[in-house]
């Protein structure tokens, strides 16, 4: 089902690049907009530790840069920092539950949502 979602997400795009901006269906109607925005280069990209370098030397870097939660927690999960540190940085931390359910159409895949 998510293929036939991409699917029909492409044509619908592709309508909208030929001028047809509003796509009706059998009790649906979807609206394209389309913006042009800045993109950078991304993590694995090569020109990423050039950009990086060049924000670090300009001493922008402090002003853009924050903090990855996700590599924080595996940095906490891996036991490779110092120990007091660790004991210092688990002060900001609380615990919270997560819950997953799993949807699954009849016949179909499941889908994922997680909170």
């Amino acid at each position: 089902m998510e293929h036939r979602l991409q699917y029909l997400g492409e044509q619908i795009i592709a309508f909208a690049q030929q001028g047809i901006r509003v796509v009706q269906g059998s009790g649906v109607q979807v609206t394209v907009r389309a913006s042009e925005k800045e993109t950078f280069p991304h993590k694995h990209d090569a020109a990423r530790a050039a950009l990086e370098g060049l924000l670090k030397r300009s001493g922008k870097w402090e002003e853009i840069s924050e903090l990855d939660l996700a590599a924080l927690a595996r940095a906490l999960e891996e036991g490779n920092w110092p120990a007091g540190l660790v004991a210092l940085v688990r002060q900001f931390a609380t615990h919270a539950v997560a819950t997953a359910l799993s949807l699954r159409a009849s016949g179909g895949a499941a889908h994922n949502n997680e909170e």
